[in-house]
Order: C-alpha cells, then structure tokens, then sequence
C-alpha cells in the first residue's frame, strides 16, 4: 500500500517539477529614477503575451512559469514614463531584471467650466426660470431658496430659523443631492454635499436669473445633481442701467407681549442694499455693483446676524458671441 502511495505521489509531482525545468523565472525590482524609493503596484508585461505582475510594497516583481524565447518586458506606471527592454530567456532560467522609472507629465484635456442653461425646446429636460423682476418682487427679506416654493417640484423651509439656514429639496431630494451652482460654478460643501446659505445671504440683491433644472441636470460638471440643478446667474451685461436704494424693516408683532418681553426687546428686522449698474456700454462692457448690510436680533436665541456683503461684476463682450465675466 505504501509503495502504491509512493508511486502515486511521485506521478503527481513530476510532470510539476519537469514542468518547471522547462520554463523560466523573470524577477526585479522597479524603482523611482530620481529618489530610487521603490514604485508599488508597477506594472511589469511581456508584450503580446499576456503574461506579467505587479510589484509589492518593496517594488518586487515576480514572473514565473516563463516559456524559453526572446520577450520585450515592459515596466510602467501612471505618471512614468513607460520602459521597454529585450530579454532572452532559457528553460529553467532565473533572471533578474531590474527596471528604473522616470517621472512624466501627463497632459490631459482642458476642463471647461460652462454656466449649462437649459433652452426652451431644445434642452430634454424639465426646467423654471425665474427672471430678476420676479426675484425683486419675492424675496424680501428671505433666503434665496424661499423664493423658489411657487416652482413645481421644489420645497424649500427656513430650517432653524435663523438667517441663512434655508433648505431646499427638488423632486425629495434633499440639498446634497442637489448642485447649487453660481454662474455655472458648483457652491455645494465638500464633505457633506450641502450649502450654508448663510455665505450667500445677500447674493439675491446681485442675481440677475435662476434656473430650475429638475432631475439629472445638463451640466459637465462632476456633481452630486441627482435631485436637479439651481443655477444662479449674476450677469453684469444684463443688469439695466442705474442706481437703486432699498431698504428692509420688519418687526414680530405676532407674539403675545408676555413672551415677547421674554426673549427679546429688539426682534427687529433691517437690511439696506445700494446697487448700481451701467448697462452695456458701446455693446461692449459692463459694470455692477452692489452693499449690502443687514442687522437682525431673531426671536429665537443665538439666532441674531449682523452682516455686510458687497458684489463687484464686470463684463465683457468680445464679438462672435463670446463674453467674459469677472
């Protein structure tokens, strides 16, 4: 019985050990041309072969079971330059090849930044714009967002109640899956995929147009517009011509006296805006401007804001349908 185990084991393991004195054995280290620190996860290829490896932590590389013959090796990785050599190698042969890698700037292509307005009967998607006679006359006192309630599909809140702590959700989603883009530009916070209004709070006095886009928007732009897209346009060359002052005041008289003397003596509400435009001048140029400064003590504690925004826009309109914004 042990002699038919024996005989049996040795079957096995001959064809393994005949086939490994048949083939060859490629192995190396792939490292950085200017600092000789290793290069992980290189890849090592013989070509048209389909053979090849990765390197290790160390910058090890190992190929085995190599049939005898002449390969070009390839060594490469993403911001290197990619290395070739010739190597010929014998039945059971066990090379070392070393590979050393020098650094390459990757060119890629130019990223372009379009502000993506959807165009009636033209663009497939469902949209709302909202004109800047429509802005003046809705916003008040109020966050941009609450101005957007009459727009199908679109619910917007005053979450904590202080300035600035407006919500807003297109189709139920909420502000993360939505992209709040300012002339094109995406304003979303990086971690958490929100907008703080409150760094926005005067950015409804300079607004020239918004657009709704619901549902997955038309934008180049990697961004989080699962819910739609809220693009808010500032456009000097659009402002008309002339100098405006407008004033705010508001006062709660809606609580009963006992809890208003409780919270608060001064729940009054102020905010004063001076803008001013120039209008397209010779077709051309343009030029806006814009202060704001708002006070307000809030009815709910730690709710009061005390701010002073200001806006700066200038165009200009090259022919062939460009324009440049500043």
């Amino acid at each position: 019985m042990l002699k038919k185990l024996t005989l049996l084991l040795i079957t096995l393991i001959c064809p393994v050990l005949l086939n490994a004195a048949d083939t060859a054995i490629l192995t190396g280290f792939v490292t950085d041309a200017d600092n000789d620190e290793p290069v992980m996860t290189a890849q090592l290829e013989l070509v048209g072969k389909q053979i090849g490896a990765a390197t290790d932590l160390d910058g090890k590389y190992l190929i085995e079971q190599i049939p005898p013959g002449t390969y070009t090796v390839s060594a490469s990785f993403i911001g290197y330059k990619t290395v070739t050599e010739q190597i010929t190698l014998r039945a059971g042969d066990n090379r070392r090849k070393d590979f050393t890698l020098k650094r390459d700037v990757i060119v890629g292509e130019v990223a372009t930044v379009t502000i993506a307005k959807a165009e009636k009967r033209k663009t497939p998607i469902s949209f709302t714009n909202l004109p800047k006679p429509e802005l003046v006359r809705s916003v008040g006192s109020r966050d941009l967002p609450m101005v957007l309630n009459s727009t199908p599909g679109v619910y917007a809140s005053e979450g904590g109640g202080g300035s600035g702590d407006a919500r807003i959700n297109i189709r139920g989603f909420d502000q993360r899956n939505v992209a709040v883009m300012v002339n094109g530009v995406p304003v979303n916070d990086m971690e958490w995929g929100g907008v703080y209004w409150s760094n926005w709070s005067n950015l409804s006095d300079v607004t020239s147009s918004v657009q709704v886009q619901r549902g997955m928007g038309a934008s180049n732009l990697a961004i989080g517009s699962v819910g739609g897209t809220m693009n808010i346009v500032t456009d000097a060359a659009e402002m008309k011509p002339g100098f405006s002052l407008k004033q705010s005041f508001g006062q709660d008289f809606g609580l009963d006296q006992s809890f208003a003397h409780s919270v608060s003596n001064d729940d009054a509400y102020l905010k004063t805006t001076i803008s001013a435009s120039s209008g397209l001048v010779q077709n051309k140029f343009a030029l806006s401007a814009a202060f704001t400064r708002k006070t307000r003590a809030g009815y709910v504690d730690q709710t009061w804001s005390d701010e002073y925004g200001y806006f700066l826009g200038l165009a200009y309109v090259p022919p062939k349908q460009h324009k440049l914004d500043f």
